[in-house]
């Protein structure tokens, strides 16, 4: 016979992650919006993050299927390097610079000056691309911005033509990670997070 305790037990967590979104599958994408936090410490950022791409297959990019871990080494002296490896792909930078954007109305984001962007698989790290917010930050810049004049935060991306690309710090499920710009306009009815997200290793 089942104890009532197990029943509660397991009644809280349906309830704690319907109402703040759940883990969608192992690569930490998560089904509905991440909160955006009102101030970002350099404390919070610095340090070693990592994505892990298994088996992973973008819908704006369906012929390509990428499997690997990405490691972003943030340093508090304003670089960082990239490393990525997988079996049939390996690739390790320079020392690049990032730095932190404040608020402009999207959020606070760390601006990546020369990352490659590998969620569109090995097809698209040398682009073209046109990357944006994720879909629920899109939605919420232009409600919170309603006229176009005033929008002065730069959303979409040119990859690799800017040279760089942006990272935004969210909680997700309370959790502190690094959500990925994603390419194609998006369903504004799904607000799942795409792409694997950056969660802090050390």
């Amino acid at each position: 016979m089942i104890s009532r305790r197990l029943v509660l037990c397991v009644v809280l967590m349906l309830a704690m992650f319907m109402g703040a979104g759940c883990l969608d599958d192992d690569f930490l994408r998560y089904r509905g919006p991440c909160e955006r936090p009102d101030d970002v410490e350099l404390s919070q950022v610095i340090g070693v993050w990592q994505a892990n791409y298994r088996e992973f297959l973008n819908p704006d990019s369906p012929s390509s299927r990428i499997s690997g871990v990405e490691t972003l080494t943030i340093h508090a002296d304003g670089t960082y390097s990239q490393l990525f490896e997988s079996a049939e792909y390996n690739y390790s930078s320079p020392m690049n610079r990032w730095s932190l954007i404040l608020n402009e109305g999207d959020g606070v984001k760390l601006q990546m000056e020369g990352l490659r962007y590998f969620a569109n698989g090995l097809d698209y790290v040398d682009g073209p691309l046109n990357l944006s917010l994720q879909t629920p930050d899109r939605l919420a810049y232009k409600e919170s911005v309603p006229d176009i004049a005033d929008r002065k935060a730069k959303i979409v991306v040119n990859y690799p033509e800017d040279g760089f690309v942006y990272l935004y710090p969210r909680s997700c499920i309370r959790k502190f990670v690094l959500l990925q710009m994603v390419s194609g306009g998006g369903d504004p009815d799904n607000l799942t997070v795409h792409n694997p997200v950056f969660t802090k290793v050390e």
